[in-house]
């Protein structure tokens, strides 16, 4: 049996209705998620989610450097994953890639550094 899917098309680009807000709906919070939503969302989210994947990388590199300074962020951390899920603009999927994707850019930054520019840094400072 065949499945029909129908075209989308435009369809994101030209309709703005997106699924209501959680919370409480006159709370300060609330206002300011939906305020934020009628300047510009659409009703999907952008996969992986930049924001976990640029906090991961700055947590790896905080955790690499000062474990102090690491443990002092990490409930920021852990907020700022669960937001971008309950304020809807991204899917749990979204932040999962988003972790996922930012080990491994962290990983292949890591060894693109060591292999092609730590060794002609520290042949300039020998010299």
């Amino acid at each position: 049996m065949a499945q029909h899917f129908p075209a989308i098309g435009d369809y994101f680009n030209n309709n703005d209705i997106l699924l209501p807000g959680p919370g409480f709906d006159h709370g300060f919070f609330f206002n300011l998620v939906e305020a934020s939503q009628e300047v510009g969302e659409r009703p999907t989210a952008a996969f992986p989610s930049s924001h976990v994947g640029i906090s991961t990388i700055v947590m790896i590199m905080a955790y690499r450097v000062n474990k102090k300074l690491c443990y002092f962020l990490a409930p920021f951390y852990v907020l700022l994953c669960c937001a971008t899920v309950y304020i809807q603009a991204h899917y749990l999927i979204d932040v999962i890639a988003g972790w996922i994707s930012a080990v491994c850019i962290y990983i292949l930054a890591t060894y693109m550094y060591k292999r092609w520019f730590a060794s002609v840094v520290f042949q300039l400072v020998l010299k």
